[in-house]
């Protein structure tokens, strides 16, 4: 059972039945009955979030949480958007969530995303669409700072770490999205997952 809440929404409890993308991912099913999420979008690149509370967290740690919750169909975008999730292609934005591994995402701090969104806001490609990729940081940042994630373990993934052809992105379809981010916070205490995006395509 999962708990899942976002903003000042209500909790809602949510039954799902288990069915994964691959692997165990004890914890982590494919469609709740009902859920919550936060999605901006402003001229093309947008923000989303998930928030779920993890009640079965056992003596796993948080690489082993990440690993079950990147193989499960909450990962997927199929999910996010509240499609029907294809298991022949599972992907979160430009990433094949068949081909990522743990290994993939680094550590980072709180304090840490700002240097994140500092310095691909230097990229020299983007011409008239930083201005609205700062506009959607401006209106997004607050919510971002309203997750509390001073404690436990943020893993960021980001599609300028990879090129074309690498197991970590899909196939003849990365060329879409201009760039993507990926935060996965985990709270110290494993009771709370954030999956967190920032992407233009």
């Amino acid at each position: 059972m999962f708990l899942l809440w976002c903003g000042d929404v209500l909790p809602k409890v949510c039954i799902f039945v288990p069915r994964l993308v691959s692997g165990t991912g004890r914890g982590f099913g494919s469609a709740p009955q009902q859920k919550q999420k936060d999605k901006e979008i402003y001229e093309y690149q947008y923000f989303t979030s998930e928030t779920f509370q993890i009640t079965d967290s056992g003596d796993r740690d948080e690489t082993e949480i990440l690993d079950d919750f990147i193989k499960s169909d909450y990962f997927t975008e199929d999910y996010t958007f509240e499609r029907e999730v294809s298991k022949e292609y599972s992907n979160h934005g430009p990433f094949d969530v068949k081909g990522l591994l743990t290994t993939d995402f680094k550590k980072i701090k709180s304090s840490d995303i700002e240097k994140v969104i500092e310095d691909i806001s230097n990229d020299n490609d983007w011409g008239d669409d930083l201005e609205y990729f700062k506009e959607l940081w401006t209106r997004v940042k607050e919510r971002i700072a309203d997750f509390n994630m001073t404690d436990g373990t943020i893993f960021h993934l980001n599609k300028y770490w990879f090129k074309s052809g690498d197991r970590q992105l899909v196939k003849d379809w990365d060329y879409v999205f201009t760039y993507y981010l990926t935060f996965i916070y985990i709270s110290a205490d494993k009771n709370k997952l954030v999956c967190f995006d920032l992407g233009y395509d």
